[in-house]
């Protein structure tokens, strides 16, 4: 039993590999950009792609997978970066058949992420493209920030009203 699982796992192995280089071959050049909260990715990846002319995929990534796939923009908004919660990937297509699960979500994104990065050169921001795209065939890049300045963006583009020492 444990020669077969061992040989099945060789097969997957050599499988994805093999599926690995395929996926990269139509694939490149990219741009992803990660990160922190506040620290200006969105405004970033739009100067960087006026810049050189590449298309900027952002939230316009939810707007794709919605049309692609004839679902509700607002149903992919809550499965786009929640709180794991079990009960409604459980039971979330029973109460309500539009729902689309965390994993359909993942799925469609994935696939979404990687027709675009075959029609042609494209930044990324967020919604997890490095993890999806071959790294060989583009650049990622993680922003990061202090913490003071990520909350002054956070308010200033929220409007909120700070009230500090109370």
């Amino acid at each position: 039993m444990q020669r077969w699982l061992f040989a099945q796992k060789d097969m997957e192995n050599a499988a994805a590999a093999s599926n690995a280089g395929e996926l990269a071959a139509g694939i490149g050049p990219y741009l992803t950009i990660s990160r922190e909260a506040g620290a200006g990715g969105s405004e970033i990846a739009r100067l960087v792609g006026e810049a050189i002319g590449w298309e900027v995929l952002d939230r316009k990534l939810l707007e794709c997978v919605a049309e692609r796939y004839d679902t509700s923009p607002a149903v992919l908004k809550l499965v786009d970066e929640p709180r794991p919660n079990w009960l409604t990937e459980m039971f979330g297509s029973w109460l309500d058949p539009a729902s689309v699960s965390q994993m359909q979500y993942v799925c469609r994104l994935s696939r979404v992420i990687l027709m675009a990065a075959r029609a042609g050169e494209v930044v990324y921001v967020g919604r997890g493209a490095q993890f999806v795209l071959p790294r060989e065939r583009g650049l990622r890049v993680r922003l990061l920030a202090p913490l003071k300045y990520r909350i002054q963006q956070v308010i200033e583009r929220q409007h909120f009203e700070f009230r500090g020492g109370e």
